[in-house]
């Protein structure tokens, strides 16, 4: 399962993004929503990071803010296209 943690702020383009990115690929996730003041300094503290949203996915993999996401998605279909070429071979 990916999980998302986004900022409560309305309107947040890089966390809208990415929840676009993901369901644009018919992808499930959770979200987790950095609502309250206790929560932000929790993950701040945890991660060391206040960059949002954060990508959690199935492997373990975390992409810090939209921009890393985005490159990774693009990382992967690249990657799927490559494999793809060399099986038609």
């Amino acid at each position: 399962m990916i999980t998302v943690i986004t900022c409560d702020k309305e309107g947040c383009e890089d966390c809208d993004g990415v929840k676009i990115l993901l369901e644009s690929g018919n992808l499930e996730y959770k979200e987790m929503v950095l609502d309250t003041d206790d929560k932000k300094q929790l993950f701040k503290e945890t991660l060391g990071s206040a960059v949002v949203p954060q990508v959690y996915l199935g492997d373990g993999t975390r992409c810090e803010g939209y921009m890393a996401f985005r490159q990774y998605i693009e990382r992967e279909l690249l990657t799927l296209q490559i494999r793809r070429l060399q099986n038609q071979q």
